[in-house]
C-alpha cells in the first residue's frame, strides 16, 4: 500500500471517476488529504463532490499534480497515456490499492437477476454463455433490496441491475419500482446489451421514466442500430448512456484466467485483483466481493470441475447486524481467490462470440 506521507502538500488527482475512485477519495479525505479532481476522459460533471476533468484539462489546471491510478485493471493503458502527455513516472502512483481499504459506506453494488443471456460473449465473467436459463424470483430480489436499504439506510451511490441480460426477467419493472422506493437517492441503472430494448412495452418505459432509471447499453460489434436505440430512449426522456469501463464505445473483452487446481496464493491473488471490493455482487441474499465467485457453478457444471465456494466466500445479508460487517468482509481475501490468476489479466481483447470452450476462461 502506498505511503500517504508522500502525498502531503501536493495537488492530488484521481485517475478514474468510477467507484474505485470514489472509495479512494473517501479514504484520502479521512486522512486529511483532499484531492483536487478526478481525471477521466470519458465522464463528465462531478463525483463525490469533486469535478471530473479530462487529462488535458487536468494537466493545464494542475501541472504539478500527483496522479493516483485507482483503476488498476487498466494500469498499463493509463500510465502510457500519462507519459504521452508528459507526466513524469515519479508523479504517478501505481500501488494505491484501494480495494484493500475497508470502505466507510457501500458506494456500489450490482444485483444479478438473470443468469442467461441472448447474446454470447467469449470469456464472460458471469459465465452466461454456458449458464442454464434461470432468473431470481421477484420476491427474493425485492426482499434483498429492502434488506440492503435497511442495512445502508439507503446510502448507496450506485446500483447496477444486470445479468445475463436483465431484460429477460419477466418482473423487471416491479424490481425497478422497488429499487427506487427503497433507494430514493441512488443512481440506479439497467445494464443491457440492447437487443430487446426497442421491443419493450410502454410500461417498461414509463417505469424507467417515472423512477429515474438510467438505461446503460453495452455496444457490441453486432448488427444492431445503437444510434436508433439511443435516440429512441432519449426521446422518451429517459437517461441513457453507453456502458463502458474503458471509455471505448465498442465492447472489448477482459480475461482473468482461472486456475482450476486452486494453487494461487490467496493473499497475493486478492491484493492484485482488479475486481475484488470493486464489482461487488449481490445474488439471492448473499454478497460477494466479485462477480466470478457466485457464478462459478456454471463453469463447474459445464466442464466437470470442482472450484467450490467456501462459506467464507460470501456473507449472508440476513445474518449480519450492520453494514459494517459487510464492509469488513468485502475488503479481505477469500478462499476462492486461490482459483484466480489475478496477475495474468488481459484487457481490451477483440470481442468475439463464445465457443463455449474451457480455454476461454483458463
Amino acid at each position: 500500500m502506498f505511503e500517504l506521507e508522500k502525498l502531503k502538500g501536493k495537488p492530488i488527482v484521481l485517475f478514474g471517476a468510477g467507484n474505485e475512485g470514489v472509495c479512494a477519495a473517501d479514504f484520502l479525505k479521512r486522512n486529511k488529504l483532499i484531492p483536487v479532481c478526478f481525471c477521466d476522459n470519458y465522464k463528465q460533471g462531478e463525483k463525490a463532490g469533486l469535478p471530473i476533468k479530462t487529462l488535458d484539462e487536468t494537466i493545464r489546471s494542475f501541472p504539478d499534480a500527483q496522479f493516483i491510478v485507482t483503476a488498476i485493471g487498466y494500469m498499463n493503458e493509463i500510465v502510457r497515456e500519462l507519459k504521452e502527455f508528459g507526466v513524469n513516472e515519479t508523479k504517478i502512483v501505481m500501488d494505491f490499492k484501494v480495494h484493500l481499504i475497508k470502505q466507510t459506506y457501500l458506494s456500489y453494488y450490482e444485483i444479478n437477476i438473470v443468469d442467461h443471456c441472448n447474446i454470447s460473449c467469449m470469456g464472460c465473467s458471469h459465465f452466461s454463455p454456458i449458464a442454464e436459463e434461470r432468473v431470481s424470483s421477484l420476491e427474493t430480489v425485492q426482499n434483498d433490496l429492502h434488506r440492503m436499504s435497511e442495512l445502508t439506510a439507503g446510502n448507496v451511490d450506485e446500483i447496477h441491475i444486470l445479468g445475463g441480460e436483465p431484460l429477460l426477467h419477466p418482473d423487471l419493472e416491479d424490481i425497478l419500482i422497488t429499487a427506487r422506493e427503497v433507494f430514493p437517492h441512488t443512481v440506479i441503472s439497467i445494464i443491457s446489451n440492447g437487443v430487446r430494448l426497442l421491443q419493450q412495452e410502454e410500461r417498461f418505459w414509463n417505469v424507467c421514466r417515472n423512477n429515474q432509471i438510467t438505461v446503460e447499453v453495452t455496444k457490441y460489434p453486432i448488427n444492431l442500430d445503437y444510434g436508433d436505440i439511443m435516440k429512441t430512449i432519449e426521446n422518451k426522456d429517459i437517461a441513457f448512456k453507453f456502458h463502458s469501463y474503458t471509455g471505448k464505445a465498442t465492447k472489448t473483452l477482459y480475461k482473468m484466467p482461472l486456475d482450476i487446481e486452486g494453487s494461487q496464493d490467496i493473499e497475493l491473488s486478492f491484493s492484485s485483483c482488479t475486481l475484488a471490493n470493486r464489482w461487488i455482487a449481490l445474488m439471492d441474499g448473499k454478497m460477494y466481493t466479485c462477480q466470478i465467485a457466485p457464478n462459478i457453478h456454471h463453469f463447474n457444471k459445464k466442464f466437470g470441475t470442482n472450484m467450490n465456494l467456501d462459506n467464507e466466500d460470501y456473507i449472508d445479508i440476513y445474518k449480519v447486524e450492520s453494514i459494517d460487517e459487510i464492509l469488513s468482509f468485502l475488503s479481505t481475501p477469500k478462499p476462492f481467490c486461490k482459483y484466480c490468476k489475478t496477475t495474468e489479466v488481459i484487457n481490451a481483447l477483440p470481442w468475439q462470440p463464445s465457443r463455449k470452450e474451457m480455454n476461454e476462461w483458463t
